[in-house]
């Protein structure tokens, strides 16, 4: 049981137009109302529940004028009886408000404390939470949705429905197991394997958007590929819009790989511009070449970059043959130029996704950016997509679990295994969770959350 009252400022610190102080516990409306003088005169004990109070607050000899809401237990976030100061944003007001409340009996908060109230108290399912951290940490509209659709209880609502049907099944093998001649309709092996078969079929499902879900949350991989000097430096300073890569006329200027962040309609897309390929004697830019290289097979989207105007070469033609079987695009670049007959018959004879581009003249990048969404726009048959570690690690657990029991075995070893499975996935709501993974999730919060 908790029975202590916490505190914290549930706002970042800084000069801004508000700053919120939020208090939690038995004795936060006790503190608060020793601090608030409301202009109506009425105590903090007879406010209307989530209603804002106008009134003056008390910080030791000095006087701020602010709101306060009340709200009551068990109604309020965490649970518990919560009371949040609305007060003029700055360092210091914010800071003095919660010294006055620690004299009175609260304690600061640890990282996360307000959510994990929120948990114990059963007022929110742990992946909930994790999904609240996910927006607030979003940086991409396609994070923001994955996020919210977590925070919003669908994972724990498909996770339930599997949990369900192995209860179910549980219940009537343990029946059999404990009443064998007592009961009558008890469930079969084809039955129990068929519910069985069926869970893992759901799990599998959900599993496979474990894909998609690293793309949204760590962005597109994006290579840009080719030769010296056919403009991949040009091309990541046009997709961007900034001179973020050196550009010059000499080959090998880029040697080591330039990473940029860019987010294009909702989609993050981690670009990277690489050294051109070719064979060097140079041992730094040996060095560039085979990072590049190497990121060929770990890229989720390459951009193949050749110069427009002049003849394809073997270098090309090999690179060419590292990545055509890659998720590709053909950005012919320099068409502000005349144009080369055999490098615009290859380009002609392409039959992937090819686009022509100028970065000098920046032309032909909204419909390259277009492309690029397309090629990478994840879709699923689930209306969740795992983004989160930790339960897909849970997931693929209860899915192996379930993948191990044959028609052959006993209903004993049966059991045992479909307990294994519903206490991995009891980890995704926090069920079955340890107390360590529990404290280490909400250590990620910030304080005053």
């Amino acid at each position: 049981m908790i029975d202590d009252t916490i505190v914290a400022v549930a706002t970042p610190y800084g000069v801004g137009g508000i700053s919120i102080v939020r208090i939690s516990g038995p004795s936060a409306l006790k503190i608060a109302d020793d601090l608030f003088c409301a202009k109506n005169g009425k105590s903090l004990n007879k406010a209307i529940h989530g209603k804002l109070n106008y009134g003056t607050i008390k910080i030791g000899e000095i006087r701020e004028v602010g709101l306060a809401v009340v709200f009551f237990k068990p109604k309020s976030f965490t649970g518990e009886l919560v009371v949040e100061f609305q007060v003029h944003g700055g360092i210091l007001i914010a800071k003095k408000i919660v010294e006055e409340c620690i004299k009175r009996g609260a304690r600061l908060a640890d990282k996360g404390e307000f959510s994990k109230r929120a948990f114990l108290n059963g007022k929110a399912s742990l992946d909930s939470l994790e999904g609240m951290i996910d927006m607030i940490n979003a940086e991409s509209e396609s994070e923001l949705k994955a996020a919210f659709g977590l925070y919003s209880g669908t994972l724990k609502k498909t996770v339930e429905v599997i949990e369900n049907e192995l209860t179910e099944a549980l219940a009537g093998i343990e029946v059999g197991i404990d009443y064998p001649d007592e009961v009558d309709d008890l469930p079969t092996k084809d039955m129990v394997m068929e519910i069985i078969f069926n869970a893992r079929g759901k799990l599998e499902k959900l599993i496979e958007t474990k894909k998609l879900g690293k793309t949204i949350k760590d962005g597109v991989l994006t290579l840009i590929l080719g030769k010296p000097n056919v403009g991949k430096s040009s091309l990541l300073n046009a997709i961007i819009g900034e001179d973020r890569a050196i550009v010059t006329e000499h080959a090998g200027t880029t040697r080591d790989i330039v990473k940029e962040t860019f987010i294009y309609d909702g989609i993050k897309f981690q670009l990277l511009d690489t050294a051109g390929i070719r064979d060097s004697k140079d041992e730094i830019e040996s060095i560039g070449i085979n990072k590049a290289i190497e990121n060929i097979n770990i890229a989720d989207l390459i951009l193949f970059v050749i110069d427009s105007n002049q003849k394809l070469t073997n270098e090309d033609l090999k690179i060419y043959q590292q990545c055509n079987d890659k998720n590709l695009i053909l950005v012919f670049n320099k068409t502000d130029k005349l144009q080369n007959k055999q490098a615009g018959d290859f380009f002609d004879n392409f039959n992937g996704d090819k686009i022509k581009v100028s970065t000098y003249l920046a032309e032909g990048i909204d419909d390259l950016l277009k492309i690029m969404k397309s090629k990478v726009e994840g879709k699923t048959e689930s209306n969740v997509i795992l983004v989160n570690e930790r339960h897909i690690k849970a997931l693929e657990l209860a899915k192996s679990n379930l993948e191990k029991i044959r028609k052959d075995f006993s209903f004993d070893i049966i059991a045992f295994e479909i307990k294994k499975a519903l206490d991995e996935l009891g980890k995704i709501s926090g069920k079955t969770v340890s107390e360590e993974v529990i404290n280490k999730i909400f250590s990620k919060f910030c304080v005053g959350k």
